[in-house]
């Protein structure tokens, strides 16, 4: 399901908001300090280069599991994904056919099921084009 990933990313911005307006507005409310007010015909907002810092230092506890970070790229520090794969029996369906994830680097991609892929079923090799 994408709902964890989802509310991660949400809970990310929800943490860096509470920070940014804690560390520079006394806890109280959104205050200038933060805010920009924009054009006549725009509303206020938090710029983003005000907020990426708070944003990136967001660590929480994960609905995927473990605790919820950003690594020095910017990149969340622990992501898993599954992995589906439509496959036909009597109707057509998505199968979970197995996971990646960045936790364990030396081997992230794990296949739990047979990929199948226009009737084969089997490894399948993936790439941008064949070699001249």
């Amino acid at each position: 399901s994408f709902i964890p990933l989802t509310i991660d990313a949400v809970m990310a911005f929800a943490y860096a908001i509470r920070n940014l307006q804690m560390n520079n507005c006394n806890g109280s409310g959104l205050c200038s300090a933060i805010l920009s007010t924009g054009d006549s015909q725009s509303r206020n907002y938090i710029p983003g280069e005000i907020l990426k810092p708070d944003l990136f230092n967001a660590t929480f506890p994960s609905q995927s599991g473990g605790n919820f970070s950003f690594d020095k790229n910017g990149d969340p520090s622990i992501v898993s994904y599954t992995i589906w794969n439509l496959q036909q029996n009597d109707s057509f369906s998505y199968v979970s056919v197995g996971t990646w994830s960045n936790a364990n680097p030396s081997s992230p991609l794990r296949f739990t099921q047979p990929v199948v892929w226009n009737n084969y079923q089997g490894s399948i090799l993936s790439q941008c084009s064949d070699p001249c």
